[in-house]
């Protein structure tokens, strides 16, 4: 068996976003995720060296609220991945992903919501999300280590699969009204 990895992830915090995004991701993915809606700031490390990174930031410095809008993919190996794109200076500051190198790779972060191998469905999955034009601020997230095989999933797994919990996002206009019916629509047509 593999040795577990650690990570840094940047976990969004703000129950609507968390919740939207959680479950526009238990629809639309064909890989069953148990980690939190977040963003990957470091990692894959062999140990736990990661912790002395974490010790060594200041939660309250990493205030910045971070733009969530645009979507992108990529594919790894035959896997599909489809990410709304996340922006923030701090997380450009420091994104180190050693697997995939800035130089080589770029600077990438990003919320994934499928994953899997129906290249088919991920197109259908990328130009949804593209209709879709969403755009919030998440300014409430924290930054927390996380080793595969560890569930991190603080509320989300109770979560309903309804509108209610991100109402506000459609009030703001951040968010269309239907967006999960529109996603079950899509997700049924690959099931």
């Amino acid at each position: 068996m593999a040795s577990a990895k650690s990570f840094v992830f940047v976990e969004l915090l703000d129950e609507g976003i968390a919740s939207l995004l959680y479950c526009l991701r238990a629809i639309l993915s064909d890989i069953k995720q148990t980690t939190s809606i977040h963003i990957t700031l470091r990692g894959p490390y062999k140990t736990d060296a990661i912790l002395g990174f974490l010790a060594g930031i200041d939660n309250d410095a990493a205030n910045e609220p971070i733009l969530i809008s645009g979507v992108g993919k990529f594919s790894i190996g035959s896997r599909k991945v489809v990410y709304l794109k996340a922006h923030s200076d701090t997380i450009q500051r420091l994104l180190f992903k050693p697997d995939f190198p800035k130089k080589r790779y770029g600077s990438n972060p990003h919320i994934t919501i499928y994953e899997g191998e129906n290249h088919t469905k991920a197109d259908a999955v990328y130009d949804f999300l593209k209709k879709e034009q969403m755009y919030f601020l998440c300014k409430k997230y924290q930054l927390v280590a996380h080793r595969t095989r560890q569930l991190s999933l603080p509320f989300e797994s109770e979560l309903p699969i309804n509108e209610a919990s991100f109402d506000y996002l459609i009030k703001l206009g951040k968010v269309k009204e239907g967006i999960l019916k529109r996603a079950e629509a899509l997700g049924s047509r690959f099931s």
